[in-house]
């Protein structure tokens, strides 16, 4: 996520069947959990893809063993 190209992430938190699709504001490297910033957010089921909400920005801290990251570049 170093990459200057990334901006656009998925976010899916499988133990909450919950998905989080948005623009990469902040993240952290270091800590024990995965710590995003994104804006422009929009959150789905998981599982069937209903859209529930959208946000202007969400903050999230997850278990990292819990979720995946799929990455979209801007290019």
């Amino acid at each position: 996520m170093n990459s200057p190209s990334t901006e656009w992430i998925t976010v899916r938190d499988t133990e909450n069947n919950i998905m989080y699709d948005g623009w990469v504001k902040a993240f952290s490297d270091n800590s024990k959990e995965a710590e995003l910033l994104l804006e422009s957010v929009s959150v789905y089921k998981n599982d069937t893809g209903e859209h529930l909400y959208d946000v202007d920005a969400q903050y999230l801290s997850l278990n990292r063993d819990k979720i995946s990251i799929e990455v979209r570049s801007n290019s």
